[in-house]
């Protein structure tokens, strides 16, 4: 039972902790690569490579959001260019 909410406490953690760094790094490939090289000299390669796994799968969600949003976008448009006024 404690290991359980352990583990649990952990992976919020580590969650808060890649929101956190992709926040402050806003995405940016040069930001993220500065502080994954921070982190490695602090924790060590292990470290910085789970943080590296966190930020990428980030940023696979944001890249399917932003299509995701693209896409109803242009169907609301191609709405709105098919309705007469």
């Amino acid at each position: 039972m404690i290991e359980e909410i352990k583990a649990q406490l952990e992976a919020r953690r580590f969650q808060c902790e890649v929101d956190y760094w992709w926040r402050v790094t806003a995405g940016d490939p040069r930001q993220v690569n500065e502080v994954l090289d921070r982190i490695a000299r602090q924790r060590g390669k292990a470290g910085a490579d789970r943080l590296r796994e966190g930020l990428r799968e980030k940023w696979k969600e944001k890249k399917a959001d932003d299509h995701a949003a693209r896409v109803a976008g242009e169907k609301a448009l191609s709405e709105l260019k098919g309705m007469t006024w």
